[in-house]
């Protein structure tokens, strides 16, 4: 390092000029901190008011694929000039690239440069043995550079430091150096450390498969914010006022916001529907893949597992969409290969830790089971939750939390006709309370429960029952106060009205403390189904008795085919979004309502126009549909039947396996 005296620079002192006197000596420390304010002043500007990313007019170090060459790829520069090099902006400092440069010549390949320079070397390529995902990132910095002498490296020296007219050294120089690294995408897509005094930025993404050493263009993905100027912003603000109102804000990282443009959101409201994405397919594989289940984290971050029987046997996948990057983790399999997984129900509890229950097949049993990520991002290992009951079969999940940070899960256990509601209760704790019957009745089933927790801690579950008669199936209910305990007896909501067959109960709670409570019944023979929903408020007398009133069943669907599995979900504005399958047009396809306290119940609308569901029977389960609502947007993943299987089985062998995929697309909820 060279021989400098004390730094006087202080960017808080908000100085931005150094001025000389007469008759006073001028010391180095005043040259060097004019210097440092005038940079500061210019890095401030690039940072603060034009940002990171590529200049309008500019390509410079984009990722590109080299023809015929393995495990390598280019990095786009100029053509050798100052002013058409490649340029890119990271924290305010304009980082050049003069001409194209493999990946693998880089200065900084050579680690004896490395050290010299306080860095670590760049990691070479090479062939993936499983598929992995990288990021590829520009690291910057800034080194001192000292003079050298001749036959120094001049990577590192410059002898030029050293005044040929003198003969000794002068001034040492400040060197912006930058690099391009890559760095393995991990399960929380994660980025790489930074050291102090280095910047790092994002260039693109690069998919690499197994046993596949050469880069494609098709596997590279442009992470750059490209098209950088000093815009108008009176008329930015004007253009932003005029489309979203006075309370649009906007981020500065160039990406949209909206995943429905404000043109199509217009023109759906104009043909009298609801705005939405185009559906795509949500998982890569078409095995057997369905049942998800998803839910935002406290972070804004959203979650999705899944079933899939891509490695033979049924198991517990997911992946993760992070708020920040707007991208979506790799899939990763929760489950090993050995007991599998089924049906997943996921919840978020008050630490921001993440539940995953399913059914499992283990010991020739099925048997509810759980896993929990933890805060800091370690899964804590698969828990039993359900008892060792022989031939129990649990199925049918619903899984709450109530505000003591109790995770409560419900399910329908016994044998094929005749079954009861079970449950668990995870305390805060942190121990399971062990297994619990509800409800059972010798007249039949009781099965399919759902459950929610409201902001007093009061627990409501609501189930299929074939009492009293032991024929017809109504819907029931009962309710947990943390001060009483459960309700002594289970209430009917639903009576005889629809032909003694009233199934699959849904409840959601909105925020003004009401139970919404939806299922399908029969209305006709042959069996031709609607759905209906019924609303319950709760109310607590004089002696601190808590109970409910419920208004009148009402019939949502009016038609004259099928309409079943209704799956609700309540926007922040609690609105109501509910969901069902319907083969009205005559084959199996999703459809839609919105509930509004303005406006009521909407018309029924599809979310797909093609068949869904080659046979209701096919499905892993025929609700296949699951939604999640975030500040502005239900997000709507459903299962694509492609093929059948002979025969319904819970854990069927590979040689039965249907083909089928879930796809998934955002409806717009709030403009």
């Amino acid at each position: 390092m060279g021989t400098i005296s004390r730094d006087t620079f202080n960017s808080l002192k908000q100085y931005v000029g150094v001025r000389l006197q007469q008759g006073v000596p001028l010391v180095d420390a005043d040259w060097n901190e004019l210097e440092d304010i005038r940079r500061f002043e210019l890095r401030a500007f690039l940072k603060w008011y034009v940002g990171d990313g590529i200049p309008q007019g500019n390509n410079g170090f984009a990722i590109q694929s080299i023809p015929g060459v393995d495990n390598d790829f280019m990095i786009r520069g100029g053509d050798g000039t100052a002013t058409g090099a490649g340029r890119c902006l990271v924290e305010g400092m304009d980082v050049l690239n003069a001409n194209d440069i493999r990946y693998s010549e880089q200065v900084l390949v050579d680690a004896t440069k490395a050290v010299a320079m306080g860095v670590s070397p760049v990691d070479l390529l090479t062939a993936a043995s499983v598929d992995t995902d990288y990021y590829v990132y520009l690291d910057v910095w800034e080194r001192e550079v000292l003079p050298g002498e001749p036959g120094d490296d001049p990577d590192i020296f410059d002898i030029n430091l050293i005044n040929s007219e003198i003969g000794v050294e002068t001034c040492t120089r400040i060197k912006r150096e930058w690099v391009v690294r890559i760095h393995e995408v991990d399960e929380l897509d994660s980025p790489p450390t930074c050291p102090a005094g280095h910047y790092f930025y994002p260039l693109a993404r690069i998919n690499r498969y197994a046993g596949q050493a050469r880069i494609y263009t098709e596997d590279i993905t442009d992470l750059r914010r490209t098209g950088l100027t000093v815009q108008s912003y009176n008329d930015t603000q004007q253009i932003v006022r005029d489309a979203f109102g006075d309370s649009y804000t906007l981020d500065g990282n160039g990406e949209a916001n909206l995943s429905v443009s404000l043109r199509d959101t217009i023109n759906a409201l104009l043909r009298n529907t609801i705005p939405m994405t185009t559906p795509t397919q949500f998982t890569l594989a078409s095995a057997l893949e369905g049942e998800a289940s998803a839910v935002y984290d406290h972070n804004g971050n959203l979650w999705v597992f899944w079933s899939s029987a891509r490695q033979g046997k049924l198991g517990i996948w997911y992946k993760r969409y992070d708020k920040e990057t707007k991208t979506w983790s790799p899939e990763t399999q929760l489950t090993d290969n050995t007991s599998g997984g089924l049906f997943p129900e996921v919840i978020v509890d008050s630490n921001n830790g993440i539940w995953v229950f399913w059914c499992s097949f283990r010991n020739n049993e099925l048997h509810i089971v759980c896993d929990h990520r933890q805060p800091d991002g370690n899964w804590s290992g698969e828990q039993q939750v359900s008892s060792n009951a022989t031939g129990a079969k649990p199925n049918c999940i619903s899984v709450a939390v109530d505000g003591l940070g109790q995770i409560w899960v419900f399910w329908d256990s016994g044998f094929d006709h005749n079954r009861s509601i079970n449950y668990n209760c995870h305390s805060s704790g942190g121990a399971w309370q062990g297994e619990q019957q509800l409800a059972t009745s010798t007249a039949g089933n009781d099965r399919d429960p759902s459950a929610v927790v409201d902001a007093d801690g009061v627990v409501c579950v609501c189930w299929e029952s074939m009492r009293p008669d032991g024929y017809g199936y109504s819907i029931f209910w009962n309710w947990y106060d943390p001060g009483t305990g459960w309700n002594t007896s289970h209430r009917s909501l639903t009576q005889t009205t629809h032909s003694s067959k009233e199934h699959h109960p849904n409840a959601v709670l909105t925020p003004d403390g009401d139970i919404w409570i939806f299922h399908h019944a029969r209305i006709g023979y042959p069996d031709t189904y609607d759905i209906w929903c019924k609303r319950g408020r709760k109310y607590v007398d004089s002696g601190g008795i808590t109970s409910w009133i419920w208004g009148p069943e009402q019939q949502l669907t009016t038609n004259a085919s099928n309409n079943k599995f209704a799956y609700a979900v309540v926007d922040n504005r609690g609105d109501i979004w509910m969901f069902w399958i319907s083969d009205r047009s005559g084959e199996w396809s999703y459809w839609f309502k919105h509930y509004s306290i303005e406006s009521g119940w909407s018309r029924s609308r599809p979310i797909t126009v093609e068949s869904d569901i080659v046979d209701i029977r096919s499905s892993i389960r025929a609700d296949g549909i699951c939604a999640v609502a975030d500040e502005n947007m239900i997000q709507i993943f459903w299962d694509r039947i492609l093929e059948t299987f002979p025969t319904a089985s819970p854990f069927p062998t590979t040689s039965m396996l249907v083909s089928s995929e879930i796809w998934h697309t955002s409806l717009v909820s709030k403009i």
